[in-house]
């Protein structure tokens, strides 16, 4: 049901849900998981390169570490990932079986890339699964890369990457 005010005002009366929940509803909503050790410091272990039309909107990503290790949080590297192994991501909608579009790798140490901007730094310190939310959710148009870095390296990281592809007409 909707109304205009004498103000003009748009009055409504209807149900809402986060883009988060439509958007896995739909079926594009994905998780991908990592458990790797980088060899070595300043080691790429997480590539993510869109291929979809859709924006993927990186929603954050739960980890924890072996002991005390930096990540940071990178995109617009380029480059041909080497080193790595394929990853798939998991659809969060069990009733739909769409696969991710892009290319996705983990690894001990991804090389063959460069450049790039860090967004994010992060001090881990837990051995237990802590969630980390981006304030500002990383939007990877098609075409474009989300990486993750071991800063020290020779600690284990593991954890989930928790993203979507965003749907701009609802």
């Amino acid at each position: 049901m909707a109304g205009v005010t004498n103000e003009h005002q748009l009055l409504i009366r209807g149900v809402t849900e986060s883009a988060e929940r439509y958007e896995n509803e739909e079926g594009r909503a994905y998780h991908l998981l990592f458990d790797v050790t980088p060899t070595g410091a300043g080691d790429c272990f997480l590539y993510l390169k869109n291929a979809s039309d859709k924006d993927i909107v990186v929603e954050g990503f739960t980890y924890s570490v072996a002991s005390a290790e930096k990540i940071l949080i990178k995109v617009r590297d380029t480059g041909t990932p080497a080193g790595g192994a394929t990853a798939t991501p998991v659809n969060c909608n069990a009733g739909k079986i769409s696969d991710a579009d892009g290319t996705f790798q983990t690894g001990n140490d991804i090389t063959g890339l460069s450049g790039g901007l860090t967004v994010d730094k992060l001090w881990c310190t837990s051995t237990e699964t802590v969630n980390y939310n981006f304030e500002q959710d990383i939007f990877v148009p098609k075409n474009m890369v989300f990486t993750m870095y071991a800063v020290t390296g020779a600690i284990n990281v593991r954890g989930t990457l928790i993203f979507n592809f965003y749907n701009e007409t609802y």
